[in-house]
């Protein structure tokens, strides 16, 4: 694909237009805007600036249309007349969660490693797997509980009654 949006090039969604509906009409692709071409005129929708487009009865749409859209984040909903009904919609998977998820899951352990080295800088993390983290902090919750109840009188350790 000769262009794809990634995420520092789409627009922000503040600074789109949120939705355009379309009807009687075929929309088609020219460059990187949206082309919708009726019997009386033609015009160009930049495909980044369009938050959601509605694609109501009597529009036909080119795949090449659908791939921009997509491409540039705009999500794509074919409804019934004048917006009424949705009966589907769409939106590229590359625009999903999925990649961030990923992310999150990869960085996770070294964030967490650096956020307890940095409560803990005795503790030496460097290799702890996030269950021995976890591990760590519940015995140092606990550690602290006994503690506080040693010095507040408080008894410790006992199990709260259940609903």
């Amino acid at each position: 694909m000769w262009w794809v949006s990634w995420p520092p090039d789409l627009h922000r969604v503040e600074d789109r237009v949120s939705t355009i509906y379309v009807e009687k009409c075929h929309i088609d692709r020219d460059d990187n805007a949206v082309v919708l071409v009726n019997r009386e005129r033609s015009v160009r929708v930049p495909a980044a600036m369009v938050a959601t487009m509605l694609v109501g009865p009597g529009a036909r749409v080119t795949s090449g249309a659908v791939r921009l859209l997509a491409d540039s984040g705009t999500a794509v909903c074919w409804v019934g007349e004048r917006g009424v009904r949705m009966y589907a919609s769409g939106l590229g998977p590359s625009h999903g969660a999925g990649m961030f998820i990923r992310q999150a899951t990869k960085e996770r352990l070294g964030v967490a490693r650096q956020m307890y080295a940095m409560s803990f800088p005795a503790d030496d993390v460097s290799t702890a797997i996030m269950q021995q983290l976890r591990r760590r902090e519940g015995a140092r919750i606990k550690q602290l509980y006994r503690a506080e109840s040693a010095r507040t009188g408080v008894v410790c350790g006992r199990a709260l009654p259940t609903r």
